[in-house]
Parts: structure tokens; sequence; C-alpha cells
């Protein structure tokens, strides 16, 4: 065999096992739909890195009935997902048996929407898949959208932080500058972290810390980092929760100039967000449904 035809052979291998990477490669033009009525207060879950385990023992299964536990006493209204939904390299299809085992189990006892929003090890084979999937609580209409049915001072936009583009940015301005009330943008990598592997987002940084500015955006909700942290800014107020299924070390009381670390923990967990007009509430759970943290403000108009 001559050495070109061989080259050739090889060049196709690796095109048939290539992973699928693009999710985001054209705009999404999801509309917003807003509730003109809503209620006076939502509650919802805010949880991340979730996707490692399929069995009952593992620790996404514990913190999905931890998780179930306190939505029956706190009413949840919906959950949303900070990506790396499925360890190690994603799914390979909408019918992947990933999102039975990973998914649809751990969050059996939950009737409510799950936004979701993609990572990078979601990138790892088929992301489009995880758009393509739809269920009763799985929902990522878009790599990147708005959170659908809420009201008019209430502003969810899930970005996909692994694809940051100039298009991307420009929907989250037109989703959330000059809305009333809260501005938050959800998605899998964080832009402050003081986690023992990660930390920083450098892209981040350079994409979305304008953007915040610009719009006057009060949180961001990232995973990436498994662990459990809040993270003040002049800016705004960075929290993570990457811990509903993997764990990490995070740096407690790290110094930095212009931040404060509030709360930091290694204990796998989620969050509980109650948002009204005037205020917003989070608590931070661990595996055992107990509350490890609580902090409140109240928007200043």
């Amino acid at each position: 065999m001559k050495r070109v035809e061989l080259v050739l052979i090889i060049i196709v291998l690796l095109l048939i096992d290539a992973p699928f990477v693009q999710a985001s490669d054209k705009r999404c033009d999801i509309p917003e739909v807003k509730d003109p009525i809503g209620k006076p207060a939502y509650t919802f879950i805010v949880f991340g890195d979730q996707g490692a385990g399929s069995r009952l023992s593992d620790p996404n299964y514990i913190v999905g009935r931890a998780m179930t536990q306190v939505c029956a006493k706190r009413k949840c209204d919906f959950a949303i997902g900070l990506g790396d939904n499925f360890y190690p390299e994603g799914v390979r299809s909408s019918d992947d048996i990933q999102f039975i085992s990973k998914f649809e189990a751990p969050y059996k006892d939950l009737h409510f929407p799950f936004y979701m929003s993609l990572g990078n090890h979601d990138y790892k084979q088929n992301p489009q898949a995880e758009i393509q999937y739809q269920s009763e609580r799985w929902k990522m209409p878009c790599a990147y959208y708005p959170v659908p049915h809420l009201p008019s001072w209430l502003n969810l936009f899930a970005l996909d932080t692994t694809q940051l583009t100039q298009v991307q940015v420009e929907q989250a301005k037109s989703s959330l500058c000059k809305k009333p009330g809260w501005r938050i943008l959800f998605g899998h990598h964080p832009v402050f972290s003081n986690g023992g592997k990660h930390g920083d987002t450098s892209m981040m940084k350079k994409w979305v810390l304008p953007l915040v500015r610009e719009c006057g955006i009060q949180m961001v909700l990232s995973g990436h980092d498994h662990h459990q942290e809040h993270i003040s800014t002049p800016d705004f107020d960075q929290f993570i929760q990457g811990a509903a299924g993997k764990q990490r070390p995070v740096v407690p009381h790290v110094p930095r100039a212009g931040l404060i670390q509030r709360f930091a923990s290694s204990s796998f967990g989620f969050a509980v967000f109650e948002m009204t007009v005037k205020t917003f509430d989070v608590d931070f759970y661990n595996a055992e449904g107990q509350v490890i943290y609580h902090f409140g403000r109240q928007l200043l108009f």
C-alpha cells in the first residue's frame, strides 16, 4: 500500500470517530415568552456537574433524593442545570441511555421543568443531541436561550460558555439589558472561582464581565468547579454549584482584591433560590438535605 493511500485511510478513520462538537453553529433565535400575570414568588433549584453515576448509591442519585425532599417542602417551580450533564464524554444521540440513567431516573419524582445548559464534557461527543432530546423534565431549546414563562421582573438567560461568541452575547443583551427586576445569567463556566482545579475562567472575564456591567446583571450561576461557593464582587454575585455529582476541594478564605468569598464548601449538594419582585434568598444544601449556607438580598431600585 502506498504511503499516500495509508494517510488517506487514517484521515477517514479519524473523521469517522471524531466527536460532534457543534451545538451553537447558528444563531439561536428563541423568542422570549413572558408570563403576563406571574406569581408573587418563584422557587427554583440550581445544580451542576451531576451527570456522573447510574446507580442508586451514586452521589447524583443521593443528591437527587435530597432535592426531592426539599422541593416537597418548598414547592419548587423549576430547576436550572449548569452543565456537564453526562460524564465522561457527553452523549452520542438523543436516544442515548444516559438520558434515562443519569437524568430521568435520579429526578423522577421532581415534576417540573429543568432548564439545562451545556458544559465542556457535553461537547466531547454530540451536544446537539441534548438540544434535540425532550421530556417532561428536560428543557434545552437551544445552546443558549432565555428561560420562558416567567414574569417581566424575573429574567434568566442560559449561556453556552464552552462556545461564547459575539452573537450569543448580543442575544443575551437583548434578553436582559434594560429589563426590570432581576437579571440573571447561568451556564457552566464561572467568571470567578476558588476551586482547587479550574479557578477563574479567562473567556468568561472577556465576554461576560462587560455584559454584566452593561446590563446591570445581579447574579451569575455556574458549575465547572465541583464545589459550592458564593463570591460577591463589586458588580454581581457569583454562585457556584458544581457539586451535584462530583466533588473537589475548594480553597477557603481567599483574599482577592475587590472580591468577598462569603462561603465555600466541597460538600455534595445543590442550591434553592426564592425570588420575589424585591427580594431573593438562597440556601445551599448538602446531600442530606440540610442547609449549610443562607444569603439574602433586597433589590435596590
